[in-house]
């Protein structure tokens, strides 16, 4: 059972090396949505005004998973170099922005 689980690891490790930048966004959703929780954990969930970091947190989180899904999947895709280029570019600005927008 353990070699098929560091199998697995490696595989995923192998494919997330091959978009860095995906996975650095993937994983900084993640941590960010973790520092939230923590956040909320520690000073309460309400910020005024109107603010929430329970649900700051899960969408942090929940959009980390989300693109490291498409940095585990982009590999096998068979784009052209200037199609993957466009599509990585654009999915960084939609990233940036939405941790920004949510999370101040």
């Amino acid at each position: 059972m353990t070699g098929r689980f560091a199998y697995v690891l490696n595989v995923l490790r192998g494919q997330l090396a091959l978009s860095p930048v995906l996975t650095g966004l993937g994983l900084l959703g993640v941590v960010s949505g973790a520092l939230c929780m923590a956040a909320a954990l520690i000073r309460g969930v309400a910020v005024p005004p109107e603010g929430n970091l329970i649900e700051t947190a899960t969408f942090n989180g929940s959009v980390g998973v989300f693109i490291l899904t498409l940095a585990v999947l982009l590999p096998g895709v068979e784009w052209t170099r200037n199609g993957r280029r466009t599509w990585t570019g654009l999915m960084v600005v939609m990233i940036v922005y939405a941790y920004g927008i949510e999370t101040v």
